[in-house]
C-alpha cells in the first residue's frame, strides 16, 4: 500500500521575501530575496490567494469525494491560509505524481464552481512541494480533520 502526504500550496502564498527564504523550480531552496520578490510581484497576472474557512471546507469535502470516487484512502486533511496537506493511501501500482495531479484536479475544479473564480485564475502554486512517502498513519484518523 501506498502512503503519501501531497502538499498544496496556495498561489502566490510564498513569495522571494519570506524571511525563510523561497523555492524556485529546479534550483531548490534560496535565500530570501527582495529584488526578485518585487518582480514575482510584477509578474504576477493574478491575485494571491489565502484559503479561507469556506474554502477549506470545500477542499475537505472534495478530497473526501475525490478517495471515495478513485478508491483511495484519505487519512488526514489539514488546512491553512497558505496550504493543504492531503494524508492518503492506495492499493496497487499507480505513480504518485498521478494520483496528486488527479487530486489538485479535483480540488481546482470544486473551488473555481463554489467561488466562482475566473477560469484561468490558479489556486494553487505551479509544481508542488517534494512529496513525502509515510510509512505509518498510526495517530491520523478521519477525526484529525
Amino acid at each position: 500500500m501506498a502512503v503519501y502526504l501531497f502538499t498544496f500550496h496556495a498561489y502566490r502564498s510564498w513569495l522571494p521575501n519570506h524571511r525563510r527564504g523561497y523555492v524556485r523550480r529546479h534550483q531548490g531552496i534560496l535565500p530570501t530575496d527582495a529584488t526578485m520578490s518585487d518582480i514575482y510581484v510584477r509578474r504576477a497576472r493574478f491575485d494571491a490567494v489565502r484559503f479561507t474557512p469556506a474554502m477549506a471546507q470545500v477542499i475537505i469535502e472534495r478530497a473526501q469525494q475525490a478517495c471515495t470516487q478513485y478508491d483511495w484512502r484519505c487519512h488526514c486533511i489539514t488546512v491553512v491560509w497558505s496550504h493543504v496537506h492531503v494524508l492518503m493511501s492506495w492499493r496497487g501500482f499507480r505513480a504518485f505524481e498521478s494520483v496528486r495531479a488527479m487530486l489538485r484536479r479535483e480540488l481546482t475544479r470544486s473551488l473555481r464552481v463554489s467561488f466562482s473564480r475566473n477560469a484561468d485564475q490558479p489556486f494553487f502554486s505551479r509544481g508542488s512541494s517534494t512529496t513525502t512517502r509515510v510509512w505509518s498513519v498510526a495517530g491520523c484518523s478521519r477525526g484529525s480533520w
